[in-house]
């Protein structure tokens, strides 16, 4: 039997994104401010809509971002790349699904405003990827990184997250 052995402070504290500095990005057209109410909720003020889907998707990477990761690989069929063997089952029946083909042909009927709207979230991703130290612990354990997010990904995981908790079984 193997064990696994994490100290929390070089693994788990060093993994939280740090949600008080001011951070310098490439990308936006003015300057946006996240703020983040009692609960924890992240509140994105931007002076034009580029720039606040822009911050909604460094907020969201912030705190979801291995979620969103998870979520993607398993759309995918790729979820055994972190998990080994025990995802290949998984990762057929999602194949099977296509729904990489899908999300392309969903993409080309979109139109330039949501188009827009989409490249601007990812933008905001990768802008948080490039500049955090600080990626959650979860890539730490299985010995991985995050992958670049591409505009597709967000159809993916909303489709995913529909097929996997709908009732699909039925």
């Amino acid at each position: 039997m193997t064990q696994i052995s994490v100290h929390q402070s070089a693994s788990f504290s060093s993994a939280l994104p740090d949600t008080t500095s001011d951070v310098t990005v490439s990308g936006l057209e003015g300057d946006i401010t996240i703020t983040r109410d009692s609960f924890g909720i992240p509140h994105v003020k931007a002076e034009s809509e580029h720039d606040a889907f822009f911050g909604q998707g460094f907020a969201t990477a912030q705190d979801r971002l291995w979620h969103m990761d998870y979520d993607r690989a398993r759309a995918y069929g790729r979820w055994a790349e972190f998990i080994g063997a025990d995802g290949v089952d998984h990762d057929l029946m999602m194949r099977r699904f296509q729904i990489r083909a899908s999300v392309e042909r969903d993409w080309e009927s979109l139109s330039e405003e949501a188009r827009a709207m989409f490249e601007a979230y990812t933008s905001g991703v990768n802008a948080f990827m490039e500049s955090s130290s600080s990626m959650p612990v979860e890539y730490a354990l299985i010995g991985a990184e995050p992958e670049p997010w591409d505009p597709l990904d967000c159809l993916a995981v909303f489709k995913v997250r529909h097929i996997m908790m709908g009732v699909f079984e039925g």
